[in-house]
């Protein structure tokens, strides 16, 4: 068996390891997923070498696999930075007439570690705004969810001494264009043209350019992006490569006409 046979291998079975042992550190599902691809893949790759020392046909798929390969690398490199750059866009412009937060997962009652980042930061920058700016709580309810992510929230926030008299819960989105759209009806009945006045949207840093793009091809709605960031770098950089295939699948819909 050839070196590069067997470091594969070794590889593929590391792999499999680390996604084992990530599956079970909450918010990590994805990565845990995402090891075992990898694992797949470095077997396929394996079993392309072997084929290749026998095959002509086998060394051109080698070729294509190696090529595939590369090309997906530098789309990830490519999309991972322009996600980081649009993280990082700080709020600008005039004072927005409304606030939407975007609802993320619940254990429960209790907001995720995802979630309490984006309730922290709209507290934090809703201390900048005026006291009379409605704010809009959106989110359904998902799997292992016991209410609502709106109404986990709307907990959350009152809890730590919010007038509830500002929040409106919406509680029927499933999606993040679900999200805008259901918020953009809320606030469209509450007198604000989401399309002439900015609302600040608050979610987290990986998922700004995914909103900004839904915002302006989908919804559309004036967006003041508020990104807030996770506590740990690991969840961190869980949540920016899985944004790469939900952006993805985001533009894969639209080309196909897809909701």
């Amino acid at each position: 068996m050839k070196k590069s046979v067997r470091i594969s291998l070794a590889a593929a079975g590391l792999a499999l390891l680390a996604g084992m042992g990530i599956w079970f550190i909450p918010g990590m599902k994805f990565s845990a997923w995402l090891c075992g691809g990898m694992a797949a893949a470095l077997l396929l790759w394996a079993a392309l070498c072997r084929w290749s020392e026998k095959s002509r046909a086998g060394k051109v798929c080698k070729v294509l696999f190696l090529l595939c390969a590369v090309m997906g690398i530098l789309s990830f490199a490519v999309v991972e930075a322009f996600l980081v750059k649009v993280g990082r866009i700080p709020p600008y412009g005039d004072p927005p007439a409304a606030m939407v937060v975007l609802g993320a997962g619940v254990n429960g009652t209790t907001p995720s570690v995802v979630l309490a980042s984006r309730l922290n930061t709209a507290r934090a920058y809703l201390g900048q705004m005026p006291p009379d700016t409605p704010v809009i709580l959106s989110g359904g309810q998902g799997p292992g969810e016991d209410i609502t992510e709106a109404q986990a929230m709307y907990n959350y926030l009152t809890a730590v001494g919010m007038n509830g008299d500002r929040l409106y819960l919406e509680e029927s989105s499933t999606t993040t264009a679900e999200n805008l759209a259901y918020s953009s009806a809320v606030l469209d009945k509450l007198g604000i043209d989401t399309y002439h006045n900015s609302v600040a949207v608050v979610t987290n840093d990986f998922h700004m350019a995914r909103v900004r793009y839904l915002a302006d091809f989908e919804t559309p709605m004036s967006v003041t992006g508020v990104p807030a960031r996770l506590p740990y770098w690991w969840l961190t950089a869980n949540y920016y490569t899985r944004e790469y295939f939900a952006l993805a699948k985001a533009l894969w819909n639209r080309l196909n006409g897809a909701g």
